[in-house]
């Protein structure tokens, strides 16, 4: 039972009342009180006037057709009247509540009211429960690449981006969030993030003449390019990257250290191969046609700068485990 004190929120007491499950019974209750306070007040003298009240219950609206105005008295007449009156007021007051009961203040909205998780199928809740810590919260200005990027949503295939937020992408701190790989969301889900994305963000009537680089170093192999080769890559990287990053990747005056061990131990180097293609539009980082004016990066060029930058990856592994060694 429901103890109501002076602190007792108004809402509460109002979803108390009027909550779907007690609503019919509440009326009923307060229906079938007004009935019996008009039947109370209502005892006539005329003899033939039914005197128990329960039969009344059935007959409150019920005037013996034989009775004159002088047989039941002006007193009993006018009482009845006026409790009937009561009665009609009080039921219409009851049904208009419980016509107007879901515009009553204080209830939750349908789209307010709680879903179990796997039922949510709101693009803006499920990217902000699952995707905003890294990739932000408008899908830009987040640690890992924005996946608010007509660049990046026309890149990538629709299968791949679901593979990844299936399966998460190994080597990085990207999580899988499928269930059958133990995360929480649900193959329709996935889809609607993916569908979201594209329809939010992505402006694919912007690439059609566009030429796109291939997205993964297998696709890139597939068109015909070779594989990455670091001294090609060092002289790509010289001609296309030293102006923001630095001569030797450690930084620059427009960008940050690309060599930098804790940011190469975070990243794939199919994310640093995204990085060259996309750029980072949110942080004023070109895509592979703007670093040079009229000169796009080849496939190759691509492929050979990311061979280049896994390389210095490498290199700390390898450096840190011969300083490990030392010490011991």
């Amino acid at each position: 039972m429901m103890h109501l004190g002076r602190n007792t929120p108004v809402r509460s007491f109002t979803s108390a009342i009027f909550c779907r499950r007690r609503q019919t019974k509440f009326f009923s209750n307060l229906l079938v009180a007004c009935l019996r306070r008009s039947i109370k007040k209502s005892e006539f003298s005329y003899p033939s006037f039914p005197r128990r009240r329960e039969s009344m219950l059935l007959k409150i609206s019920w005037i013996p057709a034989r009775a004159s105005y002088r047989q039941l008295g002006r007193n009993d007449v006018r009482n009845y009247v006026t409790n009937f009156r009561d009665t009609i007021l009080f039921t219409v007051i009851a049904l208009g509540l419980t016509a107007s009961c879901d515009q009553l203040p204080g209830k939750p909205t349908p789209e307010e009211r709680w879903k179990p998780a796997t039922e949510v199928t709101d693009f803006s809740q499920l990217y902000a429960g699952n995707c905003s810590g890294c990739h932000g919260a408008d899908g830009r200005l987040g640690a890992a690449h924005p996946l608010n990027d007509p660049i990046y949503l026309a890149l990538v295939s629709d299968g791949t981006l679901r593979a990844m937020i299936a399966q998460g992408v190994p080597g990085t701190s990207a999580p899988a969030f499928a269930q059958q790989a133990g995360g929480n969301l649900t193959g329709k889900q996935i889809d609607v993030l993916v569908e979201g994305m594209r329809s939010r963000w992505g402006k694919a009537e912007n690439f059609k003449n566009v030429v796109l680089p291939p997205y993964s170093l297998r696709d890139a192999i597939a068109a015909g390019s070779g594989p990455g080769d670091s001294q090609r890559g060092a002289v790509a990287y010289q001609t296309y990257c030293a102006q923001c990053h630095g001569k030797d990747g450690s930084g620059g005056p427009k960008g940050g250290s690309l060599i930098d061990p804790a940011y190469l131990a975070l990243v794939s180097d199919q994310a640093l191969r995204t990085a060259v293609i996309a750029g980072r539009s949110d942080l004023g980082m070109p895509d592979w046609r703007a670093n040079i004016p009229g000169r796009p990066m080849s496939p190759q060029e691509i492929s050979d700068v990311v061979a280049w930058l896994a390389s210095h990856r490498q290199a700390e592994l390898l450096s840190s485990v011969t300083q490990s060694k030392e010490r011991r």
